[in-house]
């Protein structure tokens, strides 16, 4: 398979399981079932993509380019906005280098893309950081996007890039936070 090959394979797997409202039944952590959505955007043209290059002086990487040309953003799992061309540079903000473009907002976390990374051809180019730290604080996934994107859809929407974190005690401590947390909205 080459690059920019797995994004299609993927999308397509993750559209075929959707039901006709857009919806999908999946399995979280702890024995959870929810049922979530996922919405796709028009696909963006190469002219746009040429354009926006130029106006940011980003070099798309190619995967990430199949995305675009397919759907110029979506959203998954109801938490994952994909942002569009316009949306990328309207959240670039300050507090990310020049080089560094935000591709993603995922509850409290932004992926970005190190574009220097991407140019100097290194194809583990996607960052995951938190949404109020600063760049030099991200962790590099040591993968592209369609392979993030591949695994995320097997995850479930699942943050599996966390799981190589966790052991069996932070595991029981985390679900026990979250059964509290939940009781106190249940609560009248």
């Amino acid at each position: 398979m080459k690059e920019g090959e797995l994004i299609s394979k993927t999308l397509q797997a993750l559209k075929s399981r959707l039901n006709s409202q857009k919806r999908l039944q999946i399995q979280q952590e702890g024995g959870y079932l929810e049922e979530v959505a996922c919405g796709f955007n028009d696909p963006a043209t190469m002219e746009e993509l040429i354009a926006f290059q130029q106006k940011t002086g980003w070099t798309l990487p190619k995967d990430y380019e199949q995305f675009l040309l397919l759907h110029n953003g979506a959203f998954l799992f109801d938490d994952l906005d994909l942002l569009s061309l316009n949306k990328i540079i309207e959240y670039h903000t300050d507090d990310l280098p020049k080089y560094v473009m935000p591709i993603a907002y995922y509850l409290d976390s932004r992926f970005v893309i190190d574009t220097q990374q991407y140019t100097q051809g290194n194809k583990d180019y996607l960052v995951w950081m938190d949404s109020v730290l600063p760049f030099e604080d991200g962790t590099y996934l040591n993968m592209n996007f369609e392979l993030w994107l591949d695994r995320l859809t097997i995850a479930q929407g699942e943050k599996y890039w966390q799981w190589k974190n966790e052991n069996p005690d932070t595991f029981y401590h985390y679900q026990s936070l979250s059964e509290s947390q939940e009781a106190e909205y249940d609560e009248p």
